[in-house]
């Protein structure tokens, strides 16, 4: 009896091993069918979404009718890296509302306005990162703070003030705070006011926490004096250097990751 059982067994699993090679044979020349028709819906799953960039500032960051704003340049920058992205911000139009004098088609969205102290974007900018929840912020403010000869360690504890404030409405986002280029004219604000204040916000790192980070961008040293179109805002050659001191942060922090 025990050997008989012992052969029904042997004869059982051999059936069902002969069952499942048949199967496997059969179907064998569809599996890759089958992967295939997976892919799409775990591609889906695993592709990232664009990383939003909102640039935040006054007139440097806004620019006028006819120029070449640094958004153009760092547009192309980033899309020469094959970088997937996407400006964010609820502006778009130049100050004078005729097109930009950009070469390319460029993402104009953007947070700023003409000739704003630090103290008039607070309220409009925050509820715009509120809303939109960009990945990263890019800050370029207080020229007009120092320009209207305000103290420069005010105008750094009003910026604290504003960058603490983003982190409290949206806790994950990237803030890049620009050290500004130094003005075009040889009076005190221009010549000490300004890099006080760079130096006052140097150390805005030690603002990071949690999931948020605070990196400091010097767009103040090497910057060339010739560069301007008036003693204030920059020309062709200088918002192109400040896009390019954006996309180097950008990548030097690992914000961003580039094909190109």
């Amino acid at each position: 009896m025990l050997r008989l059982s012992l052969t029904l067994r042997r004869v059982i699993l051999l059936a069902a091993i002969g069952v499942l090679l048949t199967a496997c044979s059969m179907t064998g020349g569809d599996d890759s069918d089958t992967i295939l028709a997976a892919s799409p819906a775990t591609e889906a799953s695993t592709t990232a979404a664009p990383i939003t960039i909102m640039p935040i500032g006054g007139s440097s960051t806004q620019g006028a009718t006819g120029w070449k704003t640094y958004r153009c340049f760092l547009d192309a920058m980033l899309e020469d890296a094959g970088v997937d992205f996407d400006f964010v911000g609820t502006q778009t139009e130049p100050e004078g509302g005729e097109p930009y004098g950009c070469p390319n088609e460029f993402d104009q969205d953007y947070e700023g306005f003409w000739g704003a102290h630090i103290q008039h974007l607070v309220d409009d900018v925050t509820a715009s990162v509120e809303a939109l929840q960009p990945d990263v912020a890019l800050i370029h403010i207080g020229p007009n703070d120092i320009g209207a000869d305000q103290e420069p360690v005010s105008v750094a504890e009003e910026l604290e003030s504003f960058v603490t404030g983003l982190q409290a409405v949206s806790p994950d986002i990237t803030v890049f705070v620009a050290q500004i280029i130094q003005c075009n004219m040889p009076l005190p604000k221009c010549t000490e006011n300004v890099p006080a204040f760079n130096d006052a916000i140097a150390s805005f790192a030690s603002l990071s926490i949690g999931d948020s980070s605070v990196i400091v961008v010097d767009m103040a040293t090497g910057y060339n004096p010739d560069h301007y179109r008036d003693a204030v805002h920059p020309d062709e050659a200088g918002e192109e250097f400040i896009a390019d001191r954006w996309m180097t942060a950008l990548r030097e922090s690992g914000t961003i990751s580039s094909s190109g």
